[in-house]
């Protein structure tokens, strides 16, 4: 049998035509996979490995994926001529998927070494008059109250944090802020060890 110069570039273009098109199907499967996370979810549960434990969300860099911005510091004076230390701080959530339970903490260290500690979740903020027209104890109290249920970040949305911190006067020297804790929204599972 003899191959002609025709017969050879007709391959060549067959080739190139069915690579192009896996290339494309492949995009759009990964497009369609990673901006539909309950699809993806459904996928993996079907798979063998790595199975139902799985989802886009139970990673544990989800935390990694929140960032924090514009925090501050400052020293307020209240009503009962207490001091308290008011942290604040913007949250980004910089993943794929919504999440909700934004839980920071703040942590606060003198000549370096940690004084005291306090976590808050995210969605409560409260003004900086009304801070300076509470007592100790009402602050305390405020501070108690839990965020709705359904307060939930979407990707690329922002949410206010703030932390107080009673008692603390100029001792600190330094803050430090982090995000300890996120969940993703309901509908996704937990991440866990076992089958």
């Amino acid at each position: 049998m003899v191959i002609t110069r025709e017969h050879r570039r007709a391959s060549i273009w067959t080739a190139l035509v069915l690579l192009g098109s896996l290339v494309c199907g492949f995009g759009l499967v990964t497009l369609l996979l990673t901006h539909n996370h309950s699809w993806t979810d459904a996928l993996l549960r079907r798979l063998p490995s790595p199975g139902g434990r799985s989802s886009l969300a139970a990673g544990a860099g989800l935390i990694a994926q929140m960032r924090t911005k514009n925090a501050a510091a400052r020293l307020a004076h209240l009503s009962d001529k207490s001091t308290a230390l008011i942290v604040r701080s913007d949250v980004v959530n910089e993943s794929m998927i919504p999440v909700s339970n934004i839980v920071v903490e703040a942590v606060v260290l003198t000549d370096n070494h940690r004084i005291v500690s306090a976590r808050s979740q995210c969605g409560k903020v409260v003004s900086e008059t009304l801070l300076n027209r509470l007592p100790r104890d009402e602050l305390d109290t405020l501070l108690e109250v839990p965020v709705p249920s359904d307060t939930t970040l979407a990707p690329g949305a922002t949410l206010q944090c703030q932390i107080a911190l009673p008692g603390i006067g100029e001792a600190a020297d330094e803050v430090e802020f982090r995000v300890a804790s996120v969940e993703p929204f309901p509908g996704h599972p937990r991440p866990s060890l076992g089958p």
